[in-house]
């Protein structure tokens, strides 16, 4: 028996098995159990696709962290399965939420990164753990699969074997994976074995070997070849294998995170010394065909759906730290190395400069003298720490102060605590300089904006004054030149400009992503400009010099309407201040010595590259100037003059303004 005959339930299950008895109006158990199952699962599913849409604008948003855009991900995909998997889902509502499944298949790009630096986290670790993640990185796979064309591809073929490396074993589409695969028998093998045993298969480092021997040999200009990011993963992974032969080995941070889960329980396999020599020379030989190769490596990149500009150096950089790392089991191939950074055809001008300047600190003519220690500061200067991995009752004696060291004995927590270590925040102190407070969170979004905003005025110029004085003069050195003083400032000025701008997250909304690459990379390109007019004496020799110089020159002046683009927008007063300041402070500065202030409150980080005077002073109180309100480090390297002075002074004076406050 029906009491409210208007009520929701019943009005959206229609008039179907209602009897009417005068005003008594009754439904059987049947069609009263079916309308009410109806009307909840439509209820359940609209609320659903509010709960993802929700998800999807977090997934979206600019200031979202790659941990946070994860875990957005990983709910959508949560939710959405689970509502397909409902029965009597519309099909209007079937096709919504297949939308929202794709989308989280995007959880591949954040688990496997162009840039790798950017999976190394604790809790992105500890994400990618949960059998949540496992069964989305599964969908993918199931996705790549059953994608349309019968047989998969070898583009489809690599992002199953990265993410059959890199997480838990697919065993419940090993049958689907295996017959859909059974055209290329040497991936098939490579499959097959490691779905068995795992990184333990004695033979899964000769299997994987001769997939990517059958990989490179087909034509990459055919439509679904392997793309760069795919192949490069898999040959790091080959090189991760075969380290097993060694009692202690050398890996970076990124790449033993990724494959922790595996490697913990790994530490009896061995591989044959000829497999290990085998895998070794075909690594190195890869590495340089693809490097030297520029216009063959740009097509390959293009045509997989990569932007060349933003990973073309990042591509470079991982095969040369792949290189550096065999260079320390296998001393033979440092002149490979060396040829790659100083050689006719050097890749020089793709890599960090602090980077090249590390690798080569030992150089003594044609020998590299590559050491771990060498080796432990370059890495740690592009923000992948160098790790040294003990297996057995090995005791290594290395000394390398910036690398870590990984003993796999130890439990999985203990390894996890080296690996991340908590930060410790240093306490306030009467010497901090107090920098004013940025905006509340609690503000609201007008009351951070300035009535009065400016544009970032970028000289490019500058960039025609240097190409002056490298062809007038060609047997000067560039930072002897009259000009080199105001080439240095102007570039430093720019520099500060992109710093600026990149660092303010609001100033990036809403740009793309290509773009901020692009300006990231403009940024890299002057400081290694600003660099060789400072008074450092280059590393290189000057042909190749003069050729780097040219052709940062020429990649700043292809960029300029996107730079331009991106700094079209005007700014809020904060970031206009500190461009002011940052402009003023090297005017005044001038041809002092070398100055870093690291701006960690917006993330601005502002490097000056200048010489001449007494720098020691500054040097003892670099570090000082933390400020807390703000998570703001300004440190000063300055010379001149006695610049312990000065920095009493600049620090009473804040002070003071401090205590003024205060009263």
């Amino acid at each position: 028996m029906l009491v409210n005959e208007q009520a929701d339930w019943i009005r959206n299950a229609g008039q179907k098995g209602l009897q009417r008895d005068g005003k008594l109006l009754t439904m059987n158990v049947k069609d009263l159990v079916f309308s009410i199952r109806s009307y909840w699962q439509c209820e359940l599913v609209s609320v659903g696709i509010k709960v993802l849409e929700v998800l999807e604008g977090l997934y979206k948003s600019v200031n979202g962290s790659a941990f946070h855009q994860s875990t957005s991900l990983l709910h959508m995909f949560e939710v959405s399965k689970f509502l397909i998997d409902c029965k009597y889902v519309n099909a209007k509502d079937t096709r919504k939420l297949e939308r929202y499944l794709g989308i989280s298949s995007n959880y591949f790009d954040l688990v496997f990164p162009l840039d790798w630096r950017r999976s190394v986290s604790g809790d992105l670790i500890s994400l990618r753990d949960t059998n949540l993640s496992h069964n989305l990185l599964e969908e993918i796979i199931h996705q790549n699969v059953n994608m349309k064309g019968g047989v998969i591809t070898y583009r489809t073929i690599g992002r199953v074997m990265m993410i059959c490396l890199g997480s838990r074993k697919p065993a419940a589409l090993y049958e689907h994976i295996t017959t859909r695969i059974q055209w290329n028998p040497a991936w098939k093998q490579c499959f097959e074995i490691f779905m068995n045993g795992g990184f333990k298969e004695v033979y899964i480092s000769q299997a994987l070997l001769s997939a990517l021997e059958d990989t490179f040999r087909a034509n990459w200009r055919t439509a679904g070849y392997m793309s760069p990011h795919s192949f490069v993963y898999l040959l790091e992974s080959l090189y991760f294998m075969t380290s097993f032969y060694s009692r202690i080995f050398y890996t970076t941070k990124s790449s033993f995170v990724g494959w922790f889960t595996d490697v913990h329980s790994t530490t009896t396999y061995l591989a044959s010394q000829q497999i290990v020599s085998n895998a070794t020379n075909f690594i190195v030989g890869l590495i340089q065909q693809i490097l030297y190769n520029k216009s063959d490596t740009k097509s390959w990149i293009q045509s997989s759906g990569i932007t060349f500009s933003n990973y073309h150096r990042l591509l470079s950089l991982k095969l040369v730290m792949m290189l550096a790392l065999i260079c320390l089991q296998v001393s033979d191939c440092s002149q490979v190395l060396l040829d790659l950074l100083l050689g006719n055809n050097n890749v020089a001008y793709l890599l960090p400069r602090e980077f090249m300047t590390c690798l080569l600190s030992r150089r003594k003519g044609r020998y590299l003298n590559l050491h771990p220690e060498v080796v432990a500061e370059a890495f740690t200067s592009i923000n992948d720490s160098l790790l040294i991995v003990c297996t057995g009752n090995a005791n290594p004696r290395i000394h390398a102060p910036c690398a870590l060291f990984v003993d796999l004995r130890k439990s999985k927590e203990e390894i996890m605590r080296v690996l991340f270590p908590r930060k410790v925040v240093p306490s306030n102190d009467d010497e901090t300089v107090v920098i004013p407070e940025a905006p509340s969170s609690n503000a609201s979004p007008d009351d951070n904006l300035n009535v009065n905003p400016v544009k970032l005025q970028f000289n490019w110029k500058v960039l025609e004054d240097i190409s002056k004085a490298v062809n007038e003069k060609r047997d000067v050195t560039l930072n002897t030149l009259p000009a080199a003083p105001m080439i240095k400032k102007e570039l430093d000025k720019n520099i500060n400009i992109l710093a600026t701008a990149l660092a303010d997250k609001r100033f990036c909304t809403g740009k793309d992503e290509r773009v901020v690459h692009e300006a990231m990379d403009a940024k890299t390109n002057l400081e290694m400009l600003s660099s060789a007019f400072g008074t450092r004496q280059t590393i290189l020799e000057r042909s190749d010099f003069l050729k780097m110089v040219r052709r940062l020159v020429e990649e700043l002046q292809n960029v300029r309407p996107t730079i331009d683009g991106f700094l079209s927008d005007t700014v809020t007063g904060q970031e206009s201040k500190i461009e002011q300041k940052v402009v003023s402070e090297t005017t005044e500065v001038g041809q002092t010595s070398e100055e870093k202030d690291n701006v960690k409150g917006t993330g601005a980080v502002i490097e000056n590259q200048t010489g001449g005077g007494n720098t020691q002073d500054a040097k003892s109180n670099k570090g000082k100037n933390n400020v807390k309100g703000t998570g703001t480090v300004v440190e000063n390297q300055t010379g001149g003059g006695n610049t312990q002075d000065a920095k009493g002074k600049k620090a009473k004076k804040k002070k003071s303004k401090k205590n003024k406050g205060k009263k």
